[in-house]
């Protein structure tokens, strides 16, 4: 059996699913492929409520696996079933879901509004830093903005919560009148003098966050 648990820290993008070649029905999403040299049919299910199934089943009677929802089932016939189904659920996963980290509402926002106006998807670089993240401009590669789950105490909040934040680039010269030290601080773990810190509490309108954005995108295209 593979543990559904494997997308836990994911969310799909519903593009991406059809374009990888997901059918879209009336109550779901669901992905069909033969595997064991077409003895079986491995498929998947994204429902309307973004519940995931996974299912084996024969081809000639089209009859569920049994042993494929059994948790204690073992030997080699199983682990090959097993292993051709996680292929290739790796594969939608690195075509089709991004890690799901960042769980506040404005983040997802800001995820969403990245996305759609500038088409660059976040980026974890560190392994060992797997709540960090970033975006970068496609044509010249510089970062434009960053996506971190820190400790409130970081900032001197006093408090050891984790907490989501952004940074971004500003013009020097707006800094100091940008900085607020409520919702907007210095550049957290960058050059203070080119980076600020929105703090994603629903503090700074999301409108505001998104032209903070704009402008680091700008600053970040110039040569």
């Amino acid at each position: 059996m593979v543990d559904i648990e494997i997308f836990k820290n994911y969310v799909y993008i519903k593009d991406k699913l059809i374009e990888f070649g997901f059918t879209q029905t009336e109550d779901k999403l669901i992905f069909e492929k033969n595997i064991c040299d077409g003895e079986y049919i491995f498929s998947m299910s994204i429902s309307k409520d973004n519940v995931i199934k996974l299912d084996v089943y024969e081809s000639n009677t089209k009859e569920p696996l049994e042993l494929f929802y059994l948790k204690t089932a073992t030997g080699s016939f199983i682990s090959k079933i097993n292993l051709a189904c996680e292929t290739i659920i790796n594969k939608i996963i690195q075509n089709c879901f991004e890690k799901r980290i960042f769980k506040s509402h404005q983040a997802l926002l800001i995820i969403d509004y990245i996305r759609k106006k500038y088409g660059n998807e976040l980026e974890f670089l560190w392994e060992k830093f797997s709540d960090n993240a970033i975006w970068r401009r496609t044509d010249n590669k510089k970062w434009y903005a960053l996506l971190l789950l820190i400790s409130a105490n970081k900032l001197k909040i006093d408090s050891n919560e984790k907490i989501e934040i952004l940074d971004i680039r500003c013009d020097t010269d707006e800094i100091s009148k940008t900085i607020d030290n409520n919702s907007i601080f210095a550049g957290y773990h960058m050059n203070k003098k080119h980076w600020i810190t929105v703090l994603l509490d629903n503090s700074l309108p999301i409108e505001k966050i998104y032209y903070l954005i704009d402008k680091s995108y700008e600053i970040a295209g110039y040569k």
